[in-house]
């Protein structure tokens, strides 16, 4: 370990703030036996190389050494050293979900503008290339025998290579048979169905439609059943389909003993789950708005990607910034909108971004929102300044009632 460390000159490569000369110091840190050291290197690295997910010129210099300490690494650490690598690699990247990531096209991007979504710099792509080269590594972590966190960890930093190592959906697919702990399962099961959709060929499904057997947990049916969506889209198995309007209906709530384990969409599976039917297209538009009307009428908290998931299917053609009149929405969006806004669970940029002029400001910003709000829900209550303004700021509603 660390035969080259020192050939590297680590002075002159930059991280988020500045040098990396102090990169060797902290990578021998993490690999020593010193636990009460460790916190302080992860710190460094999570604060100067993927700070607010900005990625450095130093990553991926530093990435194949962080993969020689994770695989020698004690239990405590590991999933530290697992989360710390996918980020270094996509950095806070929210592109995964619901189609995970395509790097053919970023490459392909980034060779014609310099930059893409997620290779925005030479830096970001070379961290995603050397992560790449090595994620395989990560199967280890996820199979039985280690740790439950290292292993939810290590399958949700495989999702982020499904593309890179195809084929070995093969691999997640037999740790899956062997698996029964119903949150190792849901894990699994949305990570086949990102590696399935990438893999080159049709893949085998029909074993993912038995866990949408009503004998297993209602987290485990709702993963099959999103899994099956990304991997098939509008010729997703009926069954798989109507467990989704389900779930959604009837606002199923998951026993996830912590749920920072869970990494999907932050752990909102019914999110996840809106999400993936963006894929289904406009023939069953009608259904599925119902569905997450519904939903969105019902639950107590979500992420955003519930109320961005109903704008999304109910609004597909919307140019932002530019003026959008209700009398040419049509009765289903009106209704989609109207549940929207009525439920609270949206913040401002999301209504404005798609329906107001973007040279609005100030007063006149927050009257024509005022009046595009009343015009839709056809009520004459008023939001006041004070809870326009907290609408206005990039909170979800996730982080005002977190749910253990």
């Amino acid at each position: 370990m660390f035969e080259t460390l020192d050939t590297i000159d680590w002075e002159s490569l930059s991280h988020v703030y500045g040098s990396s000369r102090d990169a060797p110091k902290f990578l021998r840190t993490l690999a020593s036996s010193s636990r009460q050291h460790h916190a302080a290197a992860l710190t460094y690295f999570w604060e100067n190389f993927v700070d607010q997910g900005s990625l450095s010129e130093a990553g991926p210099y530093a990435i194949p050494f962080l993969f020689e300490i994770l695989e020698q690494s004690s239990s405590d650490i590991q999933r530290d050293l697992i989360d710390l690598l996918w980020a270094l690699a996509v950095g806070h990247s929210d592109d995964l979900l619901p189609c995970g990531h395509d790097i053919r096209a970023e490459l392909e991007q980034y060779d014609d503008a310099g930059h893409s979504r997620i290779f925005y710099s030479l830096g970001a792509k070379n961290s995603y290339l050397e992560g790449a080269k090595r994620a395989h590594r990560f199967l280890e972590f996820a199979s039985p025998g280690y740790k439950s966190d290292v292993r939810t960890s290590a399958i949700y930093a495989l999702a982020h290579f499904a593309q890179a190592l195809k084929g070995r959906h093969v691999e997640i697919a037999d740790i899956l048979s062997g698996e029964t702990e119903p949150l190792q399962q849901t894990n699994l099961l949305l990570c086949f169905g990102l590696f399935a959709r990438h893999a080159d060929s049709a893949v085998e499904t029909d074993f993912v439609k038995s866990y949408l057997s009503e004998s297993n947990t209602p987290m485990v049916r709702l993963a099959a059943a999103i899994a099956l969506m990304t991997i098939h889209e509008a010729d997703v198995p009926e069954l798989a389909l109507q467990t989704i309007f389900t779930a959604l209906t009837e606002t199923w709530k998951f026993d996830i003993p912590e749920r920072y384990w869970t990494w999907w969409n932050e752990g909102d599976l019914l999110g996840y789950a809106a999400m993936v039917l963006t894929l289904v297209g406009p023939g069953r538009r009608n259904e599925i708005l119902a569905a997450l009307c519904t939903a969105i009428e019902q639950v107590e908290s979500t992420t955003y990607a519930l109320p961005l998931a109903l704008l999304d299917i109910a609004f597909p053609d919307h140019t932002p910034g530019k003026w959008r009149q209700v009398a040419d929405f049509d009765a289903v969006q009106r209704i989609a909108l109207g549940s929207l806004i009525r439920s609270g669970h949206w913040t401002s940029w999301m209504i404005d971004g798609r329906f107001l002029p973007e040279e609005l400001t100030g007063d006149e910003f927050e009257n024509a929102l005022q009046n595009f709000l009343k015009s839709v829900t056809s009520e004459d209550s008023q939001f006041s300044s004070e809870e326009l303004f907290r609408r206005m700021g990039n909170v979800s509603s996730w982080d005002h009632e977190k749910r253990v």
